[in-house]
């Protein structure tokens, strides 16, 4: 993408917190969660006073919490499914 090549351009002795922020958002929005977590960490590393930095971690992190709790919601239904259908087979006619 046109900002990834610029955000690649600027040298490396360069790269600020608002940089690392950047990189980040560029990974967050092509879905790239862990990615962007290591630039948003970094971001709040180097300047942990600014409130977007904080709020881009925050967001990203209750996403994956989300994310996670969706993964456990699913595999519980599946299980209980397995278990539903065992028992249907194992029941006596």
């Amino acid at each position: 993408s046109e900002a990834e090549e610029l955000l690649e351009g600027i040298p490396s002795n360069r790269r600020d917190a608002e940089w690392y922020y950047l990189r980040g958002r560029v990974f967050y929005v092509r879905g790239w969660l862990d990615q962007a977590y290591s630039y948003y960490v970094r971001a709040n590393q180097m300047n942990p006073a600014n409130p977007e930095y904080k709020n881009a971690l925050n967001q990203l992190m209750w996403q994956e919490i989300q994310d996670v709790q969706l993964e456990m919601d699913m595999a519980i239904t599946a299980m209980y499914s397995t278990v539903d259908a065992a028992d249907a087979t194992c029941a006596p006619a």
